[in-house]
């Protein structure tokens, strides 16, 4: 019984040492990836307001090849399809620049064609 108790305290103690050690960021993306990811999100929310029936917004899939970066601003560039005021399905080209400063997202649509 104290050889069960001894094999099960070592295989816990190792269990802990692994959780500690283990990076946390495994399965997580790389930092300018996920920054690229949240400047999409937010110029579509952006391109959404300008939309006349935002509920029918299908936007394009994400693409990184589509963002350009410098520092801490985003160029997004994509295109959106949804309906116009008449019901018609119509797709609009967009570009979207996204500035994080600090805790704020600075959003400004350049293009809405």
């Amino acid at each position: 019984m104290k050889g069960c108790l001894k094999v099960l305290g070592v295989f816990f103690v190792g269990f802990i040492l692994l959780m500690i050690f283990l990076p946390d960021d495994v399965n997580e993306k790389e930092p300018e990836e996920a920054d690229k990811m949240d400047a999409f999100y937010y110029a579509e929310q952006a391109v959404e307001g300008h939309l006349k029936a935002p509920s029918t917004a299908e936007f394009a899939s994400y693409n990184p090849a589509n963002i350009t970066q410098e520092g801490n601003t985003f160029y997004v560039r994509s295109y959106v399809d949804s309906q116009n005021g008449f019901g018609a399905m119509v797709r609009s080209d967009f570009e979207v620049r996204v500035i994080f400063v600090d805790d704020k997202i600075q959003t400004r649509i350049l293009k809405f064609e």
